[in-house]
């Protein structure tokens, strides 16, 4: 494993993801937000969370990314991130969308937008990390004969 490049992917992941997520949750699906006041917190109360939000997202995308690099440290860029990125998303849908849907007062709409947000924000991080974190030429070497 290269911490060097677990910590480029992480991050560069996490930055794509600030402005991708206010581009879903205040663009694409405000209105749906919108009209399900009752499940969603108010722009004020999310603002005062958005740090802790923003912080266990890193967390979250150096677990990926050392997952990632163990799992698939030798894979070609684009593909292998997309398939890890796809592979995230599926186990992060069937394990909290649905478990949403199930619990939450959330309408069919919102936890579809939610398994379409999941599903494509994933596999567009997996890209992202496996995409920085490729390894070098002579590691990919080195891997192949370990």
């Amino acid at each position: 494993m290269n911490y060097r490049r677990i910590a480029a992917a992480a991050l560069t992941a996490w930055l794509v993801s600030i402005p991708l997520g206010a581009v879903i949750h205040h663009g694409i699906l405000g209105r749906i937000y919108a009209t399900n006041t009752i499940v969603f917190r108010s722009d004020a109360e999310v603002m005062r969370r958005l740090p802790l939000g923003s912080a266990v997202a890193l967390v979250g995308f150096f677990i990926a990314t050392v997952m990632y690099a163990q799992w698939n440290g030798a894979g070609k860029g684009v593909a292998a991130g997309l398939r890890f990125g796809l592979l995230i998303g599926t186990l992060l849908v069937s394990l909290a969308v649905f478990s949403n849907y199930v619990t939450q007062p959330i309408s069919v709409a919102i936890g579809l937008a939610e398994i379409v947000e999941y599903l494509i924000g994933s596999a567009l991080y997996g890209v992202i990390i496996g995409l920085v974190y490729r390894p070098a030429r002579a590691e990919f070497g080195q891997a192949v004969r370990a």
